[in-house]
């Protein structure tokens, strides 16, 4: 889609951001205006194009990652590298057994990557940043070995915003999930308490 379902994303969450949420509203708004913003502009590395918002959100990525407690830093780097590998690996199994994966559908790699994630991480806000740096890590390795084999594959474009937007929409719902499953447990021990 190149980019339309992040667009679309972006702005879903921008109208939330505004009119609905009331912590650090600025600085999420300013962040994703940002990345729309430099979305439509490329930077060239000899014959290599990346997209500029990927960059920004990869600079935004380690600084609030530098901001975390040394353990929690560990961690998250760590879960990067294995949403990385998972990433990876089931991509290139995708292009070597292609009749395998024939009746899967292409956003399945996408949970699994969100319930990888949600296993190893407890805070939402570590997870969309181990996400977002796992599938920045994923990206370049899958070009490593197109580069080694000398196939052609456009390393972060805006087919991949839209990836990360759909990995991104997943961890939402999954967080909806788990604040309901929270509340109806406490809601059902605070009548269990009263009936005693």
């Amino acid at each position: 889609m190149d980019g339309l379902f992040f667009i679309w994303c972006s702005w879903i969450v921008i109208i939330y951001v505004l009119f609905f949420a009331y912590s650090n509203r600025k600085l999420v708004l300013v962040h994703i205006l940002l990345i729309v913003f430099l979305s439509q502009f490329l930077f060239q590395y000899d014959e290599w194009t990346i997209n500029s918002s990927i960059i920004y959100l990869f600079v935004i990525a380690i600084v609030y990652t530098a901001h975390q407690a040394v353990n929690e830093r560990m961690r998250i780097y760590a879960v990067s590298f294995i949403l990385a590998i998972l990433q990876a690996s089931y991509y290139l199994f995708y292009i070597l057994e292609p009749l395998w994966f024939l009746w899967i559908p292409s956003w399945v790699n996408h949970f699994l990557l969100v319930y990888v994630c949600t296993l190893l991480i407890q805070q939402n806000g570590n997870r969309i940043l181990s996400l977002i740096m796992g599938k920045i890590i994923s990206d370049v390795l899958i070009f490593v070995v197109h580069l080694q084999n000398n196939l052609q594959y456009e390393i972060l474009q805006l087919a991949w915003l839209d990836q990360v937007a759909m990995v991104l929409v997943l961890l939402f719902i999954w967080s909806i999930m788990e604040s309901v499953g929270k509340y109806i447990l406490n809601h059902s021990r605070h009548t269990q308490k009263k009936e005693v």
